[in-house]
């Protein structure tokens, strides 16, 4: 079976801390610790490798996935809360944060495959969180 084509799922955090509070996709990257650097070097490779792909890849930048085993650094800030310890706060603490939900995450890529990426793309288009 051929393959119609590519998802990569990056991060919002490939942006860096966004110039204002909507980064779009345009928006200088300037990814923040190891995961937004990786994912950042993936997604270079992918548009290397995949140049002259149709459609060509798309990279999906959700923020915090939520879900069944997904609480991430949440789980640890709840946890902190719970002890009446301090939490650590990012940049200065007047960030924004883009949640979704698994489920969501898997309906757009599902929505993607079914309207040739183009659903994939808008989404990737619209405003991510920053500080």
């Amino acid at each position: 079976m051929k393959a119609r084509g590519l998802i990569a799922f990056s991060t919002d955090t490939v942006y860096g801390i966004a110039e204002n509070t909507n980064a779009r996709e345009d928006h200088p990257p300037g990814p923040i610790g190891e995961c937004g650097r990786s994912k950042a070097a993936m997604e270079a490779r992918l548009e290397e490798i995949c140049a002259e792909r149709r459609p060509p890849p798309a990279a999906f930048r959700p923020g915090m996935i939520l879900g069944h085993g997904r609480q991430g650094v949440l789980e640890r800030l709840f946890r902190l809360a719970r002890r009446n310890q301090p939490a650590p706060i990012f940049g200065k603490g007047n960030n924004f944060f883009q949640v979704v939900a698994a489920e969501d995450c898997a309906r757009a890529v599902s929505s993607a495959f079914e309207r040739d990426f183009s659903s994939i793309r808008e989404l990737s288009r619209t405003p991510r969180s920053g500080s």
